[in-house]
């Protein structure tokens, strides 16, 4: 992009205009360049191949198929930074992010539908870090988490949350908690416990 404004840096203004794009083509006219103040974007026969985009708070990088279907992108805005990789198709198969959707910097797969599927995360909601499964419906089924406070959690549940099993080990009062359906009363230095916790479709 240096070379070409040195290049043709002088016919960009003209009489004290200023353009608003500059465009260049191959001589066999198959390849293409747009350079606009907030894109630079390279074409193949009419079809984008890269494009790379900048605003006051974001920037973005993406590149395409040479069927012109977007095959990854990555950049970064107020919600952090993020790399997606897509299928032939265009679909979403893979994200990377420093803040996933309701799970914090981690890594999320997609199923053929693009509906997410897997997650691996850290420092979600209250600090947990963990790997979750989750169905056709986008319901978590399975769950393997540690908590800040030493706990160590592997939950599976049906589509409906109704059938649970828990296994895990936690503080002694939040394993009383679960026992007694009351709120957890952390008491300094307190042992941490195994419990393994169920229920049935009827919520028994």
């Amino acid at each position: 992009a240096v070379a070409v404004l040195l290049a043709v840096g002088p016919a960009i203004g003209i009489a004290g205009k200023t353009r608003n794009a500059l465009s260049i083509t191959s001589p066999d006219g198959r390849q293409s360049l747009e350079l606009r103040p907030d894109h630079l974007e390279f074409k193949v026969e009419g079809k984008k191949r890269l494009r790379i985009e900048s605003g006051p708070d974001w920037v973005k990088q993406v590149f395409f198929t040479p069927e012109g279907a977007v095959a990854w992108e990555s950049g970064y805005d107020p919600n952090g930074s993020t790399l997606k990789l897509f299928s032939a198709d265009g679909d979403l198969r893979l994200e990377v992010a420093e803040k996933l959707l309701g799970s914090g910097s981690g890594l999320r797969l997609y199923d053929d539908a693009g509906h997410p599927r897997a997650t691996i995360y850290a420092s979600k909601q209250n600090g947990q870090s963990g790997f979750e499964l989750s169905d056709a419906d986008r319901q978590p089924r399975i769950g393997v988490y540690t908590t800040p406070d030493g706990g160590s959690i592997l939950r599976a549940s049906t589509n409906e949350a109704d059938a649970v099993v828990e296994l895990s080990i936690l503080p002694e009062s939040d394993a009383m908690s679960r026992y007694t359906g009351g709120i957890p009363e952390p008491v300094p230095g307190e042992p941490m416990v195994p419990m393994l916790f169920m229920t049935d479709a009827r919520g028994k």
